[in-house]
């Protein structure tokens, strides 16, 4: 058994004139929502063998605050330059080539990370909101090479603004 977890960055300060967007910071809400999340965490699932991150500032900060929050180090996130604003099919190339572990997240961007949800398991999902995770596991003894479509099992959807999680089986 694998599990895969799929995190989207902390919601992004659009307020920054002149800043590129990969180098947009988390705002208020953002900064807030990562201790809530973190712990929320630390709850219901263990600590992840691997972290893979986009290195946009607002992925990194987010995937930093939330490992720190948990009493982890930083220095062995594998940022991944192709994650950001990646298609699902890119999201699982680097999730194949860079896998080593079989517990893993992988902390990126919108639309790609909804979509990739949502190809892997077989129910309908809504878009990740910001600081949201959707964590699955899928019966298997390695990352394969092909995107799994609906094979996966959902753990757990879980967001930071109160909607109600949606738990698998």
């Amino acid at each position: 058994m694998i599990h895969l977890t799929l995190i989207r960055h902390g919601k992004s300060d659009w307020n920054q004139p002149g800043i590129p967007d990969f180098d947009r910071s988390l705002n208020a809400r953002g900064r807030h929502d990562i201790p809530m999340m973190a712990q929320r965490w630390r709850d219901r699932h263990p600590i992840p063998d691997q972290v893979i991150s986009s290195p946009a500032v607002r992925a990194a900060t987010t995937t930093r605050g939330l490992l720190l929050e948990l009493d982890q180090p930083t220095d062995g996130i594998d940022y991944q330059a192709a994650l950001y604003l990646a298609s699902p099919e890119t999201i699982w190339r680097v999730i194949r080539e860079r896998a080593t572990g079989r517990d893993i997240w992988v902390v990126g961007h919108n639309e790609g990370l909804s979509e990739l949800a949502a190809a892997l398991v077989p129910l309908e999902l809504p878009q990740l909101p910001t600081c949201s995770w959707m964590r699955c596991a899928l019966d298997l003894t390695a990352w394969p090479e092909q995107l799994p479509k609906a094979q996966a099992r959902l753990i757990e959807l879980a967001t930071p603004k109160g909607h109600r999680d949606i738990r698998g089986g």
